[in-house]
């Protein structure tokens, strides 16, 4: 369920379908409920702007991810399919911002337009073969500017996908390990 004090939006499933129930936060009644919708593993609502977006997701499965956008009323926007299984989705810089399990951020407008996308750099990967940390990139989006960490990097996109500024995270190392802590693990393995 996502929403608000006002309005609660819950997603259900049902063999081979999924189901969107609207509840009016307040007096806890049941304003509105869509059924026979395509199946959707999770729901998103960006309540301010009055959008939805759900999705079935490949991630587990390395297939491609589905998803649907709604607007105010829960009336269906439109649909569009992501060439990999959903990671993290995030609402803010006018769409959706969608992490997928290829490394790469998707951006949609509201009511579901492709806008950009976003891969690492290079560079980033040649550093994880020469011995750098690497996690799938996460994804926060505010106002016009869209942040994403992944690897051992921090970056801040604007929104239209342009990099505007990227900052070296720290790297886990022993040195970050109390002393103490350091002793007793070297005394253990000798």
């Amino acid at each position: 369920c996502r929403g608000s004090r006002q309005r609660i939006l819950c997603l259900s499933r049902r063999p081979q379908q999924s189901v969107l129930t609207e509840v009016h936060g307040a007096q806890w009644v049941v304003s509105q409920r869509l059924d026979q919708l395509p199946v959707m593993h999770e729901f998103w609502w960006e309540e301010r702007r009055g959008y939805g977006l759900g999705y079935a997701n490949g991630r587990y499965t390395g297939q491609t991810s589905q998803m649907y956008f709604f607007g105010r009323n829960l009336c269906r926007l439109g649909a569009a399919r992501l060439p990999s299984g959903i990671v993290q989705v995030a609402a803010g810089a006018q769409g959706w911002h969608i992490v997928g399990q290829d490394e790469t951020v998707y951006a949609y407008g509201w009511e579901g337009q492709p806008r950009w996308q976003w891969r690492r750099r290079a560079e980033g990967l040649i550093q994880f073969a020469l011995g750098g940390w690497r996690r799938l990139p996460l994804v926060t989006a505010q106002a016009d500017v869209v942040g994403v960490s992944g690897g051992a990097q921090l970056r801040c996109l604007d929104a239209w996908g342009t990099e505007l500024w990227s900052r070296a995270l720290p790297t886990p190392s022993t040195s970050q390990i109390p002393q103490k802590k350091r002793r007793k693990a070297r005394s253990s393995n000798h």
